[in-house]
């Protein structure tokens, strides 16, 4: 299924997690020094705060309350949803805190990307099919209107030496 064009910038943040997903992972089986890794760690940080965040807010107070239209609040695909967006949340705490404490990163950062990309590819395979089924054309332009609005023009890649994806406008990688 095409994904309806009111979802691309959700699908664009996903392209970019999963982008440092591979980035991350290919550092970690090189791997890379220390130094390195805590380089990674903190970029992954910086996209947290300034991709993640944003990307989960906008899942959780603009689509998931218009699906909730459509389905129980106990739906599985629901709960599923924010238990691991609360994981997500956790394992960003437990890599700050081993970075704090210059312990060694990879299990916290092979623990992320599994973890993240298992959820990327959740939300894209399951449940943004559904929601597309569910929502009716205006509630997705209205829902729309908000993401492209905030979407922002790119981020930086964790562990992409200076890699930025291009999330407005277009979904191609873009290594500035």
């Amino acid at each position: 299924m095409k994904r309806d064009k009111n979802l691309h910038p959700l699908s664009w943040d996903h392209h970019a997690a999963l982008t440092s997903v591979v980035f991350t992972r290919k550092h970690i089986k090189e791997s890379a020094s220390s130094l390195r890794l805590g380089q990674i760690a903190f970029e992954f940080a910086a996209f947290y705060e300034s991709g993640l965040l944003p990307h989960f807010r906008h899942e959780e107070e603009w689509l998931l309350p218009r699906y909730l239209r459509h389905v129980p609040p106990t739906d599985s695909d629901v709960t599923r949803l924010l238990t691991e967006h609360l994981i997500l949340h956790r394992l960003f705490l437990d890599l700050r805190d081993m970075v704090a404490r210059k312990a060694d990163l990879v299990a916290p950062l092979t623990a992320l990307t599994d973890q993240l990309e298992s959820h990327v590819r959740f939300e894209e395979r399951e449940l943004f099919p559904k929601i597309e089924l569910a929502l009716s054309t205006e509630e997705l332009d209205e829902l729309g209107k908000y993401l492209w609005a905030n979407a922002p023009e790119s981020v930086v890649i964790p562990g992409g030496d200076g890699c930025k994806v291009k999330i407005s406008g277009t979904d191609s990688a873009d290594a500035n």
